[in-house]
């Protein structure tokens, strides 16, 4: 087997544990068992828990950006914004949210480069919308950092619906109160 293949056995076996278990609960010897290696055969791919909750956490990442630019492609900025908040919420939903796996940071670790390329998508198309004359924004970046971050912090909220429609009602209300209030008047 090819190393790129055992280290996504790593990475899919690490999902499911972590996503079931938790973070702090999963352990290297649950990942190593569910993806049939040998504990040392982990330590050549990753040297620790976290590094393998990084690693995972870049993958997933990877895949959000691909959903996010494909949603902020649409000719129209409604429809873009509501792709927008679909495809964060559909994915976190998706890939375990609320268990730390794709909401949640690791108390001490930098976000990863694609966690950061969402953000930056996001205030792209703000700053797009701008210069197009649809949004009276100021500062676009800390904008999108402001309303992409409060639909991540929804997964680690235990009160908040675990309900990925629910969630996004929510969503698109409080950027339509936001936003209807930043567009330009035409």
């Amino acid at each position: 087997m090819q190393a790129a293949d055992r280290r996504d056995e790593i990475l899919d076996a690490a999902q499911a544990i972590l996503g079931r278990r938790g973070v702090r609960a999963a352990t290297i010897e649950e990942i190593t068992s569910r993806a049939g290696i040998a504990k040392g055969t982990f330590y050549l791919y990753f040297d620790s828990k976290d590094a393998v909750q990084q690693a995972l956490r870049e993958r997933l990442g990877a895949a959000l950006l691909r959903d996010v630019e494909a949603a902020l492609k649409r000719k129209n900025r409604n429809q873009a914004i509501g792709d927008f908040i679909a495809a964060v919420i559909d994915f976190n939903v998706r890939n375990d949210g609320r268990s730390g796996l794709a909401a949640r940071r690791p108390e001490g670790f930098p976000p990863a480069d694609s966690e950061r390329a969402v953000g930056t998508a996001f205030a792209r198309f703000l700053a797009d919308g701008v210069r197009a004359g649809d949004f009276d924004i100021k500062d676009p970046q800390a904008l999108a950092s402001l309303l992409y971050g409060s639909l991540r912090a929804a997964f680690e909220d235990p009160g908040a619906s675990a309900e990925s429609a629910s969630l996004r009602d929510a969503a698109e209300e409080m950027f339509r109160l936001v936003l209807v209030r930043k567009r330009r008047k035409k």
